[in-house]
């Protein structure tokens, strides 16, 4: 995957549409404890996925998730 190389050990990585997290555990191994993962997901059911998954990972020291979303009219 091409992101793969893009992302480095300190980087910060914004995931927009976490979903349950597939790509947010990726992307926290990638960036390791030095770096930092912001998680934003709009769905409060999938929200409360991807929070447990990453409390379930050990990874909540560098990955921190946001039920957030945004719209236009």
């Amino acid at each position: 995957m091409h992101l793969c190389r893009l992302i480095k050990p300190g980087d910060r990585v914004l995931d927009v549409g976490t979903n349950v997290g597939y790509y947010t555990l990726m992307f926290a191994q990638l960036v390791g404890p030095q770096g930092r993962v912001l998680g934003i997901e709009a769905s409060p059911r999938t929200f409360d996925l991807v929070s447990t998954t990453v409390e379930f990972n050990g990874l909540s020291s560098h990955v921190s998730s946001h039920p957030a979303g945004t719209c236009t009219r």
